[in-house]
């Protein structure tokens, strides 16, 4: 299948995908989407070679979770398609502003450590009580700085919990 296909298998599962499909550039919708089992870290990838080729690959647990979780997977790695790479950062700014233009929070963390068993929690929001599980750690630094916080959808600070 591809981009076009999972928005129409989308929209039928009752997400409304409208604004990203209109939004698409022809050629990524066109773009094959490969189920894999081998992402270990994550829940999307979004791949292009120099001859032009894209592909979009999602972790096989989000066909067994809320349609949503595919929906926000999906259109995140189509914007990293539409922007391939740019000068901020995979997850900088010009991302986050394609992300919205496409109809999603821009976010980098996600719920697939829900639906895959056995991630350990790896932060805690202090507003909702929300576990993030993720197979790494989150970073404490970053470009060379340390990490102040990190904040969840709903606006509550992010606490870390240390391996054990």
């Amino acid at each position: 299948m591809n981009v076009r296909e999972y928005y129409d298998l989308l929209t039928a599962q009752g997400e409304d995908v409208e604004l990203a499909k209109e939004r698409t550039p022809e050629d990524i919708l066109d773009t094959p989407v490969v189920i894999s089992k081998g992402l270990k870290n994550s829940a999307g990838k979004a791949r292009w070679w120099k001859d032009g080729r894209m592909e979009v690959r999602l972790h096989q647990a989000l066909l067994r979770g809320e349609p949503s979780d595919l929906k926000d997977t999906l259109i995140h790695e189509v914007a990293h398609l539409i922007v391939k790479r740019d000068d901020d950062g995979r997850h900088g700014r010009v991302w986050k502003g394609v992300c919205k233009w496409l109809g999603i929070v821009p976010s980098s963390h996600h719920s697939i450590g829900d639906i895959i068993e056995g991630l350990p929690v790896r932060a805690i929001c202090l507003s909702c009580n929300y576990e993030i599980r993720r197979a790494r750690p989150l970073k404490k630094w970053s470009r060379g700085r340390p990490v102040i916080s990190y904040t969840h959808s709903c606006g509550g600070k992010l606490k870390l919990v240390e391996d054990e």
